[in-house]
């Protein structure tokens, strides 16, 4: 009577009372046959109000007293596996659900404890090995595929990164390719240590990963991997031929027209700086003919390919696309140059004009 007295009082929304007739029930009657649900009762009761030290008593005294005369002990250890977990203890949360599989478990029983684990494994501990390693000493339970496991690696480590856990990603991601180099996942793992060796400024192996992307061929990470791929070569590795190639690729895989615009912008610094004139050239020629072009960007164009000629001698060139320069910026390339086509007309002997162009140059 007392213990269904408590449920009621429950119902009725009073848990305080409930609480305090289970209580008795459990401390009156430890042998009632109501003991263990009561015991239950206790701990799920304090547990809904959040008071986790308080349900983690019943919980355990269920386990511990009643071991093989009742249904409840994996219902307990499930509660407080789960509390574990809220007071951000999962290693011993792990404890309590591999204690399940001890206990002839139900198979809903055994499903939410092998759900558990996962998360923890795969989510929290970034430890999908032990995982698996578990799983597959359980009795009823082994021979996983290997598609499965190729997936729980991968998004152990994808967890990692999309929690800003950037060096646990990047382990994780180094263990999914070292066991999977051809797995279903292979191109999103480079892609996404990538990723992650820039977020924490290792810029070369990023790099690498990125070509790796490039490598394995079309992919929807494919463009991205290109721009990243290029920048970083660009402006962080400055290897300079390497971005032009990748600039190339990052060109023809790009998706919109603002991105195209960007990669043409690297290929054309990419070929100036590797003194390729033909690319120079060709990329000018491209930035010029583009709506997307701002003065600024006509202005470089105009540079770099001014500059290529004027480092050729061939001057007929060079003068009028270092004049487009003087027309199109004001910025430090301007300067560079009128410089430069003061230096074509006083080797072209042409002394009176280009005094003329240092005083207009002084004025701008």
């Amino acid at each position: 009577a007392m213990y269904q007295k408590a449920i009621i009082l429950g119902l009725k929304g009073k848990r305080v009372d409930k609480i305090i007739s289970l209580e008795n029930l459990v401390t009156s009657y430890p042998n009632s046959s109501y003991a263990d649900e009561a015991l239950f009762q206790l701990g799920d009761t304090y547990f809904d109000m959040e008071q986790y030290d308080k349900a983690i008593p019943p919980f355990r005294r269920i386990v511990s007293d009643y071991k093989g005369r009742s249904p409840l002990i994996n219902q307990a250890l499930l509660k407080l596996g789960l509390i574990s977990i809220n007071q951000g203890n999962p290693s011993v949360a792990v404890n309590y659900y591999k204690q399940v599989f001890s206990n002839n478990p139900e198979g809903e029983e055994a499903k939410q404890a092998l759900d558990a684990l996962r998360e923890i494994y795969v989510n929290v501990l970034n430890r999908p090995d032990e995982y698996y390693a578990f799983v597959e000493s359980v009795p009823g339970f082994g021979n996983v595929s290997t598609a499965s496991k190729d997936s729980t690696f991968y998004e152990s480590a994808e967890s990692q990164y999309n929690n800003g856990r950037y060096l646990q990603a990047i382990d994780g991601f180094t263990t999914y390719l070292a066991k999977y180099p051809n797995g279903r996942n292979t191109v999103n793992a480079y892609f996404y240590r990538g990723e992650s060796y820039s977020a924490v400024k290792q810029y070369d192996k990023a790099q690498k990963d990125y070509a790796a992307v490039l490598a394995k061929g079309s992919s929807k990470v494919y463009p991205k991997a290109a721009e990243r791929a290029t920048l970083l070569a660009l402006n962080s590795t400055q290897e300079y031929a390497q971005a032009f190639e990748y600039a190339r690729k990052w060109e023809l895989a790009a998706m919109t027209e603002q991105s195209r615009f960007e990669a043409q912008l690297a290929a054309l610094k990419a070929a100036y700086l590797t003194n390729n004139s033909v690319a120079v050239s060709e990329y000018a020629q491209k930035i010029n003919a583009s709506r997307l072009s701002s003065q600024e960007n006509l202005a470089q164009a105009n540079f770099y390919s001014g500059k290529m000629a004027y480092d050729k001698g061939d001057y007929a060139r060079a003068y009028p696309a270092l004049q487009s320069v003087t027309e199109n910026t004001t910025t430090a390339i301007m300067a560079e140059a009128y410089h430069y086509m003061a230096q074509i007309l006083y080797r072209q002997k042409k002394y009176t004009e280009a005094d003329e162009l240092i005083s207009d140059a002084n004025k701008a």
